[in-house]
């Protein structure tokens, strides 16, 4: 500038802009936007005065990954710059008591507990656990991007269990159709067992519900009856059977052809045969010709 005397000089200027400026949009928005290393402001959000030539941009937010752009800055433009944030993965572990139940998400397989899940996609998921002997556990998950989330299952029992006696012992039991035991006497051999009643059969780990149950003993007419099993408590059941005559064995002998119910052949002089309901007949061994078991 060039001054003469006291007159006044003027001058005039045309300032050229040496930045630029970008609108920041992200989704979700939140953001904290990073220029350069430098906290410019949180999405959405315009950011001025951005230095001419290239420029990093950060994306910062909690639960997603770290998103970074480079832009190159032309002095009095205006830009946009607008990106999706990408959720980091979700862990989930899954424990139960008892362990070892089978866990499902979402209706697909995803092992045995104790688990540990990961990645698991953030939102919401289903967990189904189940464990034999156990009413199935159903949970529902929120999982954020990037949490971790332990979730504690407990099961409860469905199983309860059975205490049956018969009187005499010896009788098959039946449980809806299946064999579940045959009760005995395991306090001393006794020659007649008709009046004895049977030491207690325990069946264990019956799912609850109600049963059909039957007792078979050769030479007794079937007991039947519905039993009522509760989770975790026991239920009782006491047959006395009702005995019938049935023939089970063949004896002939000099005088002729005997069918009864053999009742004792430990008898080293005869055999003792029931050959009507209640009446006993014995038969000397050395007059046996045949005895054989009637099917």
């Amino acid at each position: 500038v060039s001054l003469s005397g006291r007159t006044p000089g003027a001058v005039s200027e045309k300032l050229v802009l040496d930045s630029g400026v970008v609108e920041c949009v992200s989704e979700p928005s939140g953001a904290i936007v990073q220029v350069n290393g430098i906290v410019r402001g949180t999405t959405p959000c315009r950011i001025d005065q951005v230095p001419k030539g290239y420029a990093t941009f950060v994306f910062k937010l909690k639960g997603y990954e770290e998103e970074k752009r480079e832009l190159r800055i032309v002095p009095g433009d205006s830009q946009s710059l607008s990106l999706s944030m990408r959720g980091r993965a979700a862990k989930l572990s899954v424990i139960s008591y008892p362990d070892g139940a089978r866990v499902t998400m979402d209706d697909n397989y995803v092992g045995k507990t104790p688990l540990t899940l990961s990645p698991v996609r953030p939102g919401v998921h289903t967990i189904k656990a189940e464990l034999p002997g156990y009413a199935p556990v159903f949970k529902t998950v929120m999982m954020e991007n990037g949490g971790e989330l332990t979730e504690q299952i407990r099961f409860e029992s469905i199983l309860g269990w059975l205490e049956i006696t018969t009187t005499p012992p010896g009788a098959r039991i039946m449980l809806d159709g299946k064999a579940v035991g045959t009760t005995s006497a395991h306090r001393g051999k006794k020659a007649d067992l008709t009046g004895v009643r049977s030491d207690v059969l325990f069946v264990r780990d019956v799912k609850a519900g109600e049963y059909q149950i039957m007792a078979r003993l050769r030479g007794y007419a079937e007991a039947k009856g519905k039993v009522k099993i509760e989770a975790n408590k026991s239920s009782t059941v006491n047959f006395r059977l009702k005995r019938i005559f049935i023939p089970d064995t063949e004896i002939e002998t000099v005088m002729g052809t005997y069918r009864g119910v053999l009742q004792d052949s430990n008898n080293p002089d005869t055999y003792r045969l029931e050959v009507k309901e209640g009446i006993m007949q014995d038969f000397r061994k050395a007059d046996v010709r045949t005895i054989k078991t009637i099917e």
